[in-house]
């Protein structure tokens, strides 16, 4: 049987969206598992950057059971706080392609938060 797969977005959850974290963040969630296989982030400058297990793992692999690889820490769908809008696949894929791989390291400045 095929994994079913939940989409959802959400906005960052306080009114003032700290320097470099993003406005909109978007997850597809495999429902039976309860984990992030995907995400989306947009950021206010128009800057979005996906990532996924399979990204992820470009810094080493996951040693983690297959069913416990999620790209949040703990339950999701448990914990998710209030605010998650849902989405259809198709949405969130047209995000997905419109979006740059996450880079492999981070970078302190609001304007080139990533390095490539």
């Amino acid at each position: 049987m095929p994994d079913e797969f939940l989409y959802f977005k959400c906005r960052w959850p306080e009114v003032s969206v700290p320097n470099g974290e993003p406005e909109w963040m978007h997850y597809e969630v495999v429902k039976a598992l309860d984990v992030v296989t995907r995400t989306v982030d947009f950021y206010a400058d128009g800057d979005a950057v996906r990532n996924s297990i399979e990204l992820s793992e470009r810094e080493g692999p996951d040693q983690r059971l297959p069913e416990h690889r999620s790209l949040v820490h703990g339950p999701f769908l448990k914990i998710a706080y209030e605010g998650l809008i849902s989405m259809t696949q198709d949405e969130f894929q047209v995000l997905w392609e419109s979006a740059r791989d996450k880079p492999w390291h981070l970078e302190d400045g609001p304007t080139d938060r990533f390095r490539s």
